[in-house]
């Protein structure tokens, strides 16, 4: 089902089913999420807002990686406070204090708690494009820069803060070209915090079979004792077919060799790896590249399940039930609780365009099993948007960029904010009249004061209330 931001659907009730499906909406039991969207002053166009964005609690953070008001692309991030039920301030921007041109600070944010960690992949201050990551604290004036995180043996396009993450004391790095084993794998850095505004010198991790250029940090998440890293160039089952590692905190910033994940189906071009994410005993990776059912790059995530201290399912694969060529399904992922959460940044609306962009929402019924998702475009989205190029999700809220959306200029970027535990994702009378086959509901074509009709025809996606 997809649903538009800001069109009240509420909770149905099926009534019939030919080639019409007439949907009896009940006005006084409304389900659906709630969905809002902070004004960001001072964007302009190519600023790319979404790229990146994290959520933790009552705050949220957001990329600005081409912004431009400390030189040309030096970049920025906006981190935004919760006011009320989905009500957020207009953000603090912050920058970095020795920003200078081109460093592309925001191109990777992660929040959690009182600290907050941006990426600057592109700083110079060691090396050309070596890299560096600050970390931010929330403080009664704002948000202060405190640590500037580098690599410890900085060089020449390592590439250090392609991607961040932060959790409890611990922070994670990565350096998507490292060559400290000269093939330039990749690696990233697990930095823990001493004390208030104290972060010790990071520990190096790396795929312990890593090839030459498997883009190893491609994409970090950290959750507790476990780190996960992308490698989604990795050729383990064919060129560029893509893995993921995950690695357990064995003592004080002393990490494990990592367990090595693989799409249980990969193959060549898959992408496994292009995203990631974790949360408890829960991991997902995304495969932009999944050419699912023979449909060329329409992507597929794979949610894994931990059953030891370090030991892993072999996943579970979600697709997007409309699936189509190009959707890259599984461009983003997040995972929270018993929810996912994937983009499919090429998803081309029939309404809105080509790479307009999707979301979809999962959530979890057993052990490792998800049901079929509600789809989310952005309301008064365009062609090229791509919403669904960043997104995560935390507590009662997910929050989803559109890094080339034209609301404040070409590509300025633009935001949405979700309250998804307001969704009701089941009703047990539209799998038993249908043997687990409910129909896929797709356009809105006429509306009434209490009737929807819309086109409907059956499909594997279970949509029950919206």
């Amino acid at each position: 089902m997809r649903w538009l931001f800001g069109l009240f659907i509420l909770n149905v009730t099926l009534t019939g089913c030919n080639n019409l499906l007439e949907l009896l909406v009940n006005q006084s039991e409304y389900l659906g999420p709630i969905s809002s969207s902070p004004i960001v002053s001072g964007l302009n166009a190519d600023d790319q807002l979404g790229k990146a964005v994290s959520i933790s609690g009552n705050y949220f953070i957001a990329g600005v990686p081409r912004d431009g008001s400390k030189g040309y692309d030096a970049g920025a991030a906006y981190v935004f406070s919760n006011t009320g039920p989905n009500t957020w301030d207009t953000g603090t921007k912050i920058v970095a204090p020795d920003a200078e041109a081109e460093d592309n600070f925001g191109h990777s944010v992660s929040i959690f708690g009182d600290y907050a960690i941006v990426g600057a992949y592109l700083d110079d201050d060691d090396a050309i494009d070596s890299g560096a990551a600050y970390i931010f604290k929330k403080t009664a004036s704002g948000w202060d820069s405190i640590t500037k995180l580098k690599p410890q043996n900085p060089a020449i396009n390592d590439h250090f803060g392609w991607s961040v993450a932060i959790s409890g004391d611990y922070a994670v790095v990565s350096a998507l070209t490292n060559t400290d084993t000269g093939t330039s794998p990749g690696s990233a850095y697990i930095f823990h915090r001493i004390g208030v505004n104290s972060w010790d010198d990071g520990f190096e991790i790396s795929a312990p079979d890593g090839g030459y250029f498997d883009f190893f940090g491609n994409a970090v998440s950290i959750s507790g004792d476990y780190v996960i890293v992308g490698s989604f160039f990795d050729a383990v089952n064919g060129p560029r077919s893509g893995s993921a590692y995950i690695f357990r905190r064995i003592g004080e910033n002393i990490w494990d060799s990592g367990t090595k994940i693989i799409a249980p189906d990969g193959t060549v071009g898959d992408n496994f790896g292009h995203s990631v994410s974790i949360s408890g005993d829960y991991a997902i990776v995304g495969a932009l590249g999944c050419d699912d059912g023979s449909i060329q790059d329409s992507g597929a995530a794979y949610v894994f399940h931990r059953t030891a201290s370090n030991s892993w399912d072999i996943g579970t694969k979600i697709v997007a039930s409309n699936a189509a060529a190009g959707d890259k399904f599984g461009h983003s992922v997040s995972i929270f609780g018993d929810y996912v959460m994937v983009g499919a940044y090429g998803h081309d609306d029939l309404e809105l365009g080509i790479d307009s962009g999707s979301t979809y929402i999962f959530a979890r019924t057993d052990i490792n099993s998800w049901n079929t998702s509600i789809q989310y475009v952005q309301e008064n989205g365009a062609a090229g948007d791509g919403f669904g190029a960043g997104l995560a999700m935390a507590d009662n809220y997910a929050i989803i960029g559109a890094d080339r959306a034209d609301d404040s200029g070409v590509d300025s970027g633009t935001l949405k904010i979700l309250a998804y535990k307001q969704i009701d994702f089941g009703n047990s009378s539209y799998r038993t009249a249908y043997a687990g086959r409910p129909p896929f509901l797709r356009d809105l074509w006429r509306q009434s004061s209490r009737i929807f009709v819309v086109e409907a025809e059956l499909c594997e996606s279970e949509l029950w209330h919206i």
